[in-house]
């Protein structure tokens, strides 16, 4: 007999993989793949056929949720599997699509808002005032600004401080 619990290695998140399963117990993971709907009724599981190409919106959502649970790293899944990236990417935005999924979706590079606030307030005066943006930091400003539809200096006013590009020269006559 066929239980959830003698299964349970090869099932996260309520996802089965078969390639997991195949590593064990092959001739189960055939007859699984033969009998598919009748296992997802029985166990409450979705079988993911990951011994194929994972390609199709469902099968993307099946490995994501699977390897990733509900926040899917993008950095990491191009890192680690950049065919399921592209198959993601066929799919259209993958941000937009993942989060079609009913995912959460989630960057090394990305900082948060109280991240962000927190560089900021690094390199602020005792005033707010912000004299210069590294690179790396005015990059991260101007992807937040245009996610708003705003510019750097309005973003960054929104934020609570004040952008003065020209320093020392600001508030003086030449």
């Amino acid at each position: 007999m066929i239980n959830r619990e003698s299964l349970s290695f090869c099932i996260k998140n309520n996802v089965l993989s078969i390639r997991d399963l195949t590593r064990f117990n092959p001739p189960l993971s055939v007859y699984i793949l033969n009998n598919i709907g009748l296992i997802e009724e029985r166990l409450d599981v979705e079988v993911l056929d990951d011994t194929v190409a994972i390609r199709g919106f469902n099968n993307i959502r099946m490995y994501l949720l699977y390897h990733y649970g509900d926040t899917v790293n993008l950095t990491k899944l191009r890192e680690e599997n950049i065919v399921v990236y592209n198959n993601i990417c066929a799919l259209g935005v993958p941000e937009k699509v993942i989060k079609s999924m009913g995912l959460k979706v989630a960057y090394d590079s990305k900082i948060s808002y109280d991240e962000l606030i927190e560089e900021l307030k690094a390199i602020a005066n005792e005033d707010g005032v912000i004299e210069k943006l590294d690179k790396r930091l005015d990059n991260k400003v101007r992807y937040e600004a245009n996610k708003v539809n705003m510019t750097v200096r309005e973003y960054i006013e929104k934020l609570g401080f004040t952008l003065d590009y020209r320093g020392k020269l600001s508030g003086k006559e030449r």
